[in-house]
């Protein structure tokens, strides 16, 4: 976030140029579990994490933290 505050700074500080950053808390699904090992190389890897995504998400969204970039 300081250096996003650096960027704001270098272009000017504008208002007519806002910038924020969404903090989302994240919780891990038993399907996550499942798949989160699996060989990113393996042709096989992809389908799998298609069918898990199809049938139950992945995480679980337990909430969020707006910060404005001053």
């Amino acid at each position: 976030m300081d250096d996003l505050a650096k960027l704001k700074e270098a272009l000017g500080n504008s208002p007519d140029l806002p910038l924020s950053v969404i903090e989302v808390d994240i919780e891990h699904t038993k399907a996550y579990e499942q798949i989160k090992d699996l060989s990113k190389t393996s042709d096989q890897t992809p389908q799998a994490v298609c069918k898990y995504l199809r049938e139950t998400p992945l995480f679980k969204f337990l909430g969020y933290r707006l910060h404005n970039i001053k």
